[in-house]
């Protein structure tokens, strides 16, 4: 299999090939699953591109879980819970545009609960995504809601949303879309995975996670989705 970058999607091709490759310049922070430190669990998940500080978590029963095969193509990944698991990075925070993509699978199902959102502060008031709604549906905001998008349990997918305080903001969970303004993001609050603001832990678990400060090409899409489709990913 062929993608833009003129990489082979075969097995040898996705151990040469990361997000952070694919989305180039506009890359702000990619991590990922397979360059964790693991004590009682993840304790340290590095920025691949060395632009920001780790993620951490010192605390071991907050430590996510880690499976060296359980994530998509039998990759590593980190799983969270609705109790207590939480990775913090306090010194990034994204301005606004930011696009957010994923490898992502959702195990349990709590309403309120944060697949990732802010390491502080109280309040919706950056880049989160939530879950919402009585069945199993997923919504951006940084303030205001997106629509809500479904997402099945136990599948891992392809996630994207785009945070700009328009009308064109919007989340994507495989191949289904909800739109929406998602509001003004605030400042100086750093980043959570698997909760927001301490709290709201969400049963997930995560391979992948990028942000970027602009809107994809419609080449890198492509080759993104190819990229997940390959590892069995729903897009």
């Amino acid at each position: 299999m062929q993608i833009g970058l003129g990489l082979s999607l075969g097995r040898g091709g996705l151990s040469a090939l990361n997000a952070a490759k694919i989305f180039g310049s506009i890359t702000r922070q990619y991590v990922r699953a397979d360059t964790v430190t693991v004590a009682t669990g993840v304790s340290i998940l590095p920025d691949v591109t060395g632009q920001t500080a780790p993620y951490v978590q010192a605390t071991a029963g907050a430590q996510p879980a880690w499976s060296t095969n359980g994530g998509p193509g039998g990759r590593p990944c980190m799983i969270g819970n609705t109790t207590s698991r939480i990775l913090n990075c306090a010194t990034f925070t994204p301005a606004g545009p930011c696009f957010v993509w994923g490898l992502i699978r959702l195990d349990t199902y709590t309403v309120n609960r944060a697949l990732f959102g802010q390491a502080s502060g109280a309040g919706l008031i950056s880049p989160i995504v939530w879950a919402a709604g009585g069945t199993p549906n997923m919504q951006a905001t940084a303030g205001t809601f997106t629509g809500v998008v479904p997402a099945t349990l136990g599948t891992w997918f392809r996630l994207e949303a785009w945070f700009n305080n328009s009308p064109q903001d919007y989340i994507k969970i495989g191949p289904n879309a909800a739109s929406g303004a998602t509001g003004v993001i605030g400042a100086g609050v750093g980043r959570s995975i698997f909760g927001n603001g301490g709290t709201n832990f969400l049963g997930a678990s995560v391979s992948e996670l990028l942000y970027a400060d602009a809107l994809p090409s419609a080449g890198q899409f492509a080759d993104a989705d190819t990229y997940a489709a390959a590892m069995g990913a729903a897009v």
